[in-house]
């Protein structure tokens, strides 16, 4: 028994809407996916100049340390 015009119709219809679905599904699963992908290159990113600044920042307190010991030592040496 062949399905009627109607039968047919409305059985597109869902199709239509179902694939309509589903690629509005894997349109917002891509779009996550590719946020997710440059939230990582983000924080790898951030994570390497974290990894420099505290590098820089011992070697500037070391520096600092240096320093206030040859200001003790002027001061030292002016004062005799």
């Amino acid at each position: 028994m062949p399905l009627s015009p109607v039968t047919t119709t409305t059985t597109y219809v869902i199709s239509t809407k179902s694939h309509l679905c589903r690629a509005q599904l894997i349109l917002k699963y891509q779009d996550l996916y590719d946020h997710s992908n440059l939230s990582l290159s983000h924080l790898q990113t951030l994570t390497t100049e974290l990894k420099l600044i505290r590098r820089e920042n011992a070697d500037l307190k070391v520096t600092n340390s240096e320093l206030v010991k040859l200001v003790s030592l002027a001061f030292q040496a002016s004062m005799m």
